[in-house]
């Protein structure tokens, strides 16, 4: 019997990648802003007024379906609120998919893994031992471009993005629509096969790719 490949772990980071930080800011009151003005992260409560980043929680589910994919973020120390506020984020927004994985450091590489999805390099993201795949820059500027990277790159099958999990509604109807719309769900394609019929998804990946080193 073949023994089966173990799955890839995948850490993604939570602040200003699956959280979108800004959202909290501007629901919190003039007067609170002003008193903590240079440390915002330290207000109590502000983690749970956050919403997701764009695109985020259908990621999430698409890549849980192929890999091992945690959360690796960190909590302010002067703010133990944020701890618990981060715990019930996840299990609001991600639910069963994200259950018993998250997990809180101010060390990121001491985790063994094969990627770290986050956008900063503080808190050891760049001396984590695998990939950083670095968010919100040139090469991975958004949800849209790390899916493609794993479906061209790391065989993610196309398919995931058919997943229930990773739906969403459209905003002018109640009828559930793919959230990733790109010509990728050619079912049983291999990764030479996606490049060749995608040629969309090959240009767009093609900035990180080159300086990856990747072929």
């Amino acid at each position: 019997m073949t023994k089966r490949e173990p799955k890839k772990i995948i850490y993604v980071d939570m602040d200003n990648v699956l959280v979108d930080f800004e959202s909290g800011i501007k629901r919190l009151d003039p007067k609170v802003k002003a008193a903590y003005r240079g440390h915002l992260d330290d207000v109590p409560g502000i983690f749970a007024l956050m919403d997701p980043v764009d695109g985020a929680v259908e990621a999430f589910n698409i890549l849980a379906s192929q890999f091992e994919v945690y959360i690796l973020s960190t909590a302010p120390w002067e703010n133990p609120s944020a701890w618990a506020d981060k715990l019930i984020w996840v299990k609001n927004h991600l639910g069963d998919a994200a259950k018993k994985r998250l997990i809180l450091t101010h060390r990121k590489d001491l985790n063994r893994g094969d990627f770290l999805i986050d956008d900063q390099e503080k808190h050891g993201a760049k001396e984590f031992g695998g990939k950083h795949i670095h968010f919100k820059t040139d090469q991975y500027p958004d949800w849209d471009q790390v899916i493609r990277y794993f479906i061209v790159i790391e065989n993610l099958n196309p398919m995931a993005l058919q997943n229930p999990l990773a739906m969403r509604k459209a905003d002018d109807s109640s009828i559930p629509q793919p959230r990733f719309t790109a010509p990728i769900l050619a079912k049983g394609w291999t990764k030479k096969e996606l490049a060749a019929h995608s040629a969309a998804i090959v240009a767009a990946l093609k900035r990180g790719l080159e300086k990856d080193g990747v072929k």
